[in-house]
């Protein structure tokens, strides 16, 4: 008993953390038994040690004991051990609920950052816009003019000069056809800033035009199979897609080293799609996806942003020695931007 009593009293002396561990169910059956062993070995004693005592008396006794001797067994080996394991993990709880709850908080600001920049990205996109409107009216209207003028007073000058003028008319004549280049180059260059075609004669138009002058420039032939889309689009969303098969035609002319280049529009399933193929170098997609954005460049991002503007999609297809081709498809009506 008092050895008992002394293995009790250094159980209760343990911390949390250093309770004895029940490891198996194997040891809890050892000590149950052991229990009942201990119990039967007491009452048979003090029925052999004492006067006889009655059989009620001594089952009392038993069960006395049997309780007695394993409740404290019982407590210390499991309620403990459980309560000590419902607080680990009641702590992992409330560990994982505040790291969920961070999650959440760091998710839903980067995704308020994220509409922050696509915000700031299509202001700036419209910012441009408006900006190549103001150069290309201000190419147009008063350089353009100035051309003119100079081009009047020169033919003027020219028509007055005498017979015996003959290199000086010559270099009238020269300066003349050099005017009308700078003319042709203003007037071109203020089509690239805001083209006017697109807003008088609509986007099939404008990209016809766009063709034909990306052929005179750089010798590159330009197949096309544009059907009429202009009543399925709002005047904002054709300028939107005109940069984007801007941006591809130069990416073109920069990289991809070809000599003919097809571009097609559809209409499918409530869809408009749109793409561009060339027989250029291309490149390999699997290095270009590895590359840092800053190595990557604007172009493919400028595309990809204006096509998301429109609630679209944009794919590209690129294999050494075979080519490019870039498509892009958006709903039908979608007006306006997002």
């Amino acid at each position: 008993m008092n050895f008992k009593k002394t293995k009790i009293q250094n159980l209760r002396q343990l911390t949390p953390g250093q309770l004895p561990k029940l490891n198996s169910p194997a040891l809890l059956l050892i000590i149950i038994t052991s229990t009942f062993f201990l119990s039967d070995a007491i009452v048979m004693f003090l029925h052999a040690s004492f006067p006889p005592l009655p059989l009620g008396i001594l089952s009392l006794i038993d069960s006395v004991l049997v309780i007695a001797l394993l409740s404290p067994v019982l407590y210390y080996f499991i309620f403990c051990q459980s309560r000590m394991r419902i607080t680990q993990l009641l702590k992992a709880n409330e560990a994982l609920q505040t790291q969920i709850t961070e999650r959440q908080r760091a998710e839903e600001a980067l995704r308020q950052s994220e509409k922050q920049l696509r915000s700031l990205s299509f202001q700036l996109l419209t910012a441009q816009e408006a900006e190549r409107r103001r150069l290309s009216g201000e190419l147009h209207d008063e350089l353009g003019q100035a051309l003119t003028v100079i081009k009047l007073q020169l033919s003027r000058i020219e028509r007055n000069l005498k017979r015996d003028q003959g290199p000086l008319r010559e270099d009238c004549k020269y300066t003349l056809q050099y005017i009308d280049r700078v003319i042709e180059n203003v007037r071109r260059l203020s089509c690239d800033l805001s083209p006017f075609i697109l807003e008088d004669l609509g986007l099939p138009a404008a990209l016809r035009w766009m063709a034909n002058e990306f052929t005179k420039h750089h010798q590159i032939q330009v197949s096309l199979d544009l059907p009429d889309t202009d009543h399925l689009l709002s005047e904002q969303a054709q300028i939107i897609i005109y940069r984007i098969f801007q941006e591809m035609l130069t990416n073109i002319v920069k990289h991809a080293q070809a000599s003919r280049v097809s571009i097609a529009v559809q209409k499918e399933e409530g869809m408009l799609s749109f793409g561009v193929e060339d027989d250029g170098k291309g490149f390999d997609m699997k290095q270009y996806e590895v590359k840092k954005v800053t190595e990557k460049g604007l172009g493919l991002t400028t595309m990809k942003e204006r096509v998301r503007m429109l609630a679209g999609s944009l794919n590209i297809w690129s294999q050494e020695g075979e080519g490019t081709r870039i498509t892009f498809r958006i709903p039908i009506g979608k007006g306006e931007t997002r």
